[in-house]
C-alpha cells in the first residue's frame, strides 16, 4: 500500500543498500558514465537513484571518488588523437560529462535530503549537480597534465585551427592547461603564421580583429604580461 512501500523501502535502504553503496558505486559509476555518454538516458536516471542512496548511506565520497576516476580515465583516453584535435575531443567529452552530471545529481528540493552531508555542502553553498561538475572538471585537468607539457601544445594547436575557421576558441581549454607558458609559446609560434596568411587574403580585417579578442581574452585570465609577446 500507499502506506508500506515507503517503509519497506526506507529498511531495505538502511539495512541492505548503504551499508554496500561504497562497493556499488566503486564498481558500478564508470559503467553507467559511459553508457550515458553513449546516448542512453535510462543511464542517467539510474544515475539519479545512486546519488540518492549514496546521500542516505553516506557515501557521497565515494561516488565523488567514482565520477573522478572515470573522468580521468576518459580524458587520458583522448590524448590517443593527434595533436590537433586532442583540444576538440578533451571540451567534447567535458561538456558531456558535465551535462551528465548536472542532470543525474541535481535535486529539486533542499528538504529532500535532510542529512550532515548535504549540510556541508550547503554550507560552501555548493549543491551536488556543481560539485559533481567541478570533481569532473579538476579530475580531467589533473589527468590531462599529466604527460610532461604536450597537452599545453595540444590546446594552442586547438586554439590556432579555431581562428583559422573563423571562430573563438573556447577559453574552457586554456584554463585546464597548467602549462600557460608552453601554451603561450606555441600560440605565439601559430599565430605569426597565420597572421601571414591574414595579409593575403580579403577578409584580414575581420580576421585581425579575431585575433585582437583571442590575445584579450587570454589577457584578461592571465595579466598583460602574460599576452606582451603576442601584442
Amino acid at each position: 500500500s500507499s502506506t508500506t512501500v515507503p517503509l519497506l523501502e526506507s529498511v531495505v535502504v538502511e539495512h541492505l543498500v548503504a551499508p554496500a553503496i561504497a562497493h556499488v558505486v566503486a564498481s558500478g559509476a564508470g559503467a553507467l558514465l559511459d553508457e550515458a555518454l553513449g546516448g542512453d538516458a535510462s543511464a542517467v536516471h539510474v544515475l539519479t537513484r545512486l546519488g540518492g542512496l549514496c546521500r542516505r548511506g553516506d557515501a557521497l565520497c565515494d561516488l565523488q571518488r567514482a565520477v573522478s576516476t572515470h573522468a580521468a580515465k576518459l580524458a587520458r583516453q583522448t590524448l590517443s588523437a593527434p595533436d590537433e584535435r586532442v583540444g576538440f575531443e578533451v571540451l567534447k567529452l567535458l561538456d558531456a560529462l558535465t551535462t551528465i552530471v548536472e542532470a543525474a545529481f541535481t535535486i529539486e528540493s533542499v528538504e529532500a535530503v535532510p542529512t550532515d552531508v548535504w549540510d556541508a555542502f550547503n554550507r560552501k553553498e555548493e549543491t551536488p549537480a556543481t560539485w559533481g561538475a567541478k570533481c569532473v572538471e579538476d579530475a580531467m585537468e589533473a589527468a590531462l597534465n599529466e604527460e610532461d607539457e604536450r597537452f599545453a601544445v595540444c590546446a594552442a594547436r586547438c586554439f590556432d585551427a579555431t581562428l583559422r575557421t573563423d571562430k573563438t576558441p573556447s577559453l574552457r581549454l586554456f584554463r585546464l592547461c597548467r602549462a600557460k607558458d608552453v601554451f603561450e609559446a606555441t600560440y605565439r609560434a601559430d599565430l605569426g603564421l597565420r597572421l601571414l596568411g591574414h595579409l593575403t587574403t580579403k577578409t584580414s580585417h575581420g580576421a585581425l580583429g579575431r585575433e585582437h579578442d583571442a590575445i584579450k581574452s587570454l589577457e584578461n585570465e592571465c595579466g598583460a604580461s602574460y599576452v606582451a609577446k603576442l601584442e
